[in-house]
C-alpha cells in the first residue's frame, strides 16, 4: 500500500524561475537597488542560502 508520494515540481511540473525573477526585480527596486535580468541571471539555480550570501557580504 501506498502511504506517500512526493512530487518534485520545480523544474519539473512548473518553472518557478520567473516568479522568482519578478520578485527579487521588485524587492530590490522597494529596498532602492536597481535590479536588472542580468543580476538575477547570475543566480539562477542557487540554493537561497546562496543567493543572501551574494548579495548581503
Amino acid at each position: 500500500m501506498i502511504e506517500a508520494v512526493i512530487f518534485d515540481m520545480d523544474g519539473v511540473i512548473i518553472d518557478s524561475e520567473p516568479m522568482w525573477e519578478i520578485a527579487e526585480i521588485e524587492i530590490f527596486k522597494e529596498l532602492g537597488i536597481e535590479m536588472t535580468v542580468d543580476m538575477c541571471m547570475e543566480m539562477k539555480g542557487r540554493k537561497i542560502d546562496e543567493v543572501v550570501l551574494h548579495w548581503y557580504n
